[in-house]
């Protein structure tokens, strides 16, 4: 699934905010279970680039009536920015990732340092991404750290050989903390106050 918004420390990405269900997900999942010719069978409705973009105009209002920051989510990437470098990795449209880290007013953390995997080959579960984000900022992915919440972001981020957090939420969008421990990550946290102190070296 694609949620908004995740940092990390060296080549990963915070959850900056949450919107319950929809997003990028109702894109892609008529896309792989049942294709595009299925898609317009069971719609009516062709997915084409007119479609894709009359959608995310859509979404993006939406987005902007109901994206809330995670508490504490925006004072964690801060505090981790101040002493590593950062990447904003995400399985969204950079239109997306943008807008939504300008809304949580995280632009001037990240820079340029904004990875979409919907710009590679592969996106998540593949490592792709996470790999692009740690070559720009001259890292080794082995030394970098991970923030996920989703099992494709788990899967990319353990593929790319990075030791991966698994931040379990409140809301049942988010996966629980014995999921994400099921899944491969080193820990489980439950508060984005806790990410500095998992993150940084002491």
């Amino acid at each position: 699934t694609d949620r908004q918004r995740r940092p990390a420390r060296d080549a990963a990405g915070a959850r900056l905010g949450h919107l319950g269900g929809g997003g990028d997900q109702t894109l892609r999942r008529p896309l792989v279970h049942r294709g595009v010719e299925g898609h317009l069978r069971h719609t009516g409705h062709r997915i084409d680039q007119d479609w894709i973009l009359a959608f995310r105009a859509r979404r993006d209002v939406a987005l902007t009536q109901r994206l809330q920051s995670v508490p504490g989510a925006v004072d964690a990437v801060r505090t981790v920015a101040d002493r590593l470098p950062v990447a904003c990795v995400s399985g969204a449209d950079r239109g997306k990732i943008e807008m939504q880290l300008a809304m949580a007013g995280l632009t001037d953390v990240f820079g340029d340092n904004v990875f979409s995997g919907m710009e590679r080959e592969r996106s998540k579960p593949a490592p792709d991404v996470y790999l692009a984000a740690a070559r720009t900022l001259g890292l080794d992915p082995a030394t970098a750290a991970v923030v996920e919440d989703s099992a494709s972001g788990v899967a990319a981020g353990i593929a790319a050989g990075s030791t991966v957090f698994g931040f379990a939420g409140e809301g049942p969008t988010y996966l629980a903390g014995e999921a994400l421990l099921g899944l491969g990550v080193a820990a489980v946290f439950t508060r984005m106050d806790e990410l500095p102190g998992l993150v940084l070296p002491a």
